[in-house]
């Protein structure tokens, strides 16, 4: 019989006839780690630039679990050299958070521990892990989860303006320096010029 119906067949028969084949998750397993990463574009020595676009990457990562309503406990700063080569940094949070103060202030005292003068970068990115859900997390005894919970409503309301007005609409000043890669002469007519 299995060889006639084939495993797929034999599943839809047992299903049929009432035996379960596979059981119902009810809630969705958590991702092990979520990633935001990129190439510049280009290499780079400038130390603004390099933070700029971490900033843009740490917009986007909290944004990410603030709109799945995960945590995350630990960062994962890197940076990609010219040669291709990278150098990482394990960044402990003192709580679990999806706050984007928290998360920026760790990226930024990794990256001062990280980068180095005269050395060429051309990628940068930032890995969350240790995730855990928001309905999940047991509170700390001195409050520092509590303060986040206005950072959460804040990139929650970013969060629906960039959805109902697109992307990039709300950002974070500190990624001002990355230009969209739109922008720039799109078309010309004679007497037109647009620019995005």
């Amino acid at each position: 019989m299995e060889d006639g119906l084939g495993s797929a067949g034999l599943q839809l028969k047992y299903e049929l006839s009432g035996r379960v084949v596979w059981l119902l998750m009810l809630k969705p397993e958590l991702p092990k780690s979520v990633a935001r990463t990129a190439s510049m574009g280009r290499v780079t020595q400038d130390r603004q630039l390099v933070m700029a676009y971490l900033s843009y990457h740490v917009m986007r990562l909290v944004s990410e679990l603030v709109a799945k309503h995960l945590l995350t406990k630990s960062i994962f700063l890197f940076l990609t050299l010219a040669s291709f080569e990278r150098s990482g940094l394990q960044l402990p949070l003192e709580v679990p958070t999806n706050s984007l103060k928290r998360v920026m202030d760790a990226v930024k005292q990794g990256l001062a521990r990280l980068y180095r003068d005269g050395v060429k970068y051309r990628g940068c990115g930032v890995v969350a892990s240790r995730i855990s859900r928001e309905q999940s997390a047991t509170t700390d005894l001195f409050g520092l989860m509590q303060q986040d919970t206005r950072q959460t409503s804040l990139m929650r309301s970013v969060n629906a303006i960039n959805r109902k007005y697109g992307n990039r609409t709300l950002s974070s000043a500190a990624s001002c320096r990355i230009k969209p890669k739109s922008a720039g002469l799109r078309f010309r007519y004679p007497l037109i010029t647009a620019y995005c």
